[in-house]
């Protein structure tokens, strides 16, 4: 990213080739994407990240966790955790023992609502291809950890912070940014239950979890 007066630019490259593909122009509230005429990104939906749409949602007081996102009964149960750990087959196994849809199977918007926090879809869904358009209540933020047994832990406040923090979009070069994620995440672990799970991947986790959630 470079700085010009009042405008801000960010390059993008293309993943294959290492070759700038596209520039976006920041104005205040307007932005200009000016890409490449030879570059067809597929599937064309990648162009959204070269709008920084992320950036923009945090400046309006969303964040966008990575997690699988189901909604229960009861609202959205959001698994987060580094890539591999888990998230979409405990999703996956909620949808099949618990009736829960799978509302986006790698992100989730989240933020502060005048009635609570809320979780809602959004266009980014990774490999999974599940992405649909729902807003709910938060209901829990599940932070998965492989292991031996299936057991259900609540971390400490400190701990649930810096867990959601590495799996939060944040552009690390942009303090103002960093800052307001910080200070949200930290009403999200004072105000929404949050879990550590560590399971096997069998019906036994979604046991330990929904008996602790009532459902």
């Amino acid at each position: 990213m470079t700085g010009t007066g009042e405008t801000e630019q960010i390059w993008y490259k293309n993943p294959l080739d290492g070759d700038f593909v596209s520039v976006l122009e920041e104005r205040g509230d307007e932005k200009l994407l000016r890409v490449r005429e030879d570059y067809s990104p597929y599937p064309e939906l990648s162009l959204l990240n070269h709008l920084a749409l992320d950036k923009t949602m945090n400046e309006h007081g969303r964040l966008l966790l990575h997690a699988s996102f189901i909604e229960t009964e009861q609202g959205a149960v959001l698994f987060t955790a580094p890539s591999g750990t888990g998230k979409s087959t405990q999703a996956e196994l909620w949808r099949q023992h618990r009736g829960a849809v799978i509302v986006n199977g790698d992100r989730a918007g989240i933020w502060r609502s005048e009635t609570g926090w809320l979780a809602g879809g959004v266009p980014w869904c990774g490999t999974s291809g599940i992405s649909l358009n729902r807003i709910l209540p938060l209901r829990a933020v599940v932070i998965l950890r492989q292991g031996p047994e299936n057991r259900l832990e609540t971390p400490r406040a400190s701990e649930s912070l810096k867990a959601l923090m590495e799996q939060t979009t944040i552009n690390p070069w942009n303090r103002e940014m960093y800052l307001r994620t910080q200070e949200q995440l930290i009403d999200l672990v004072q105000s929404v239950p949050v879990y550590r799970l560590r399971c096997r991947p069998d019906e036994g986790a979604v046991e330990v979890l929904a008996r602790e959630l009532g459902l």
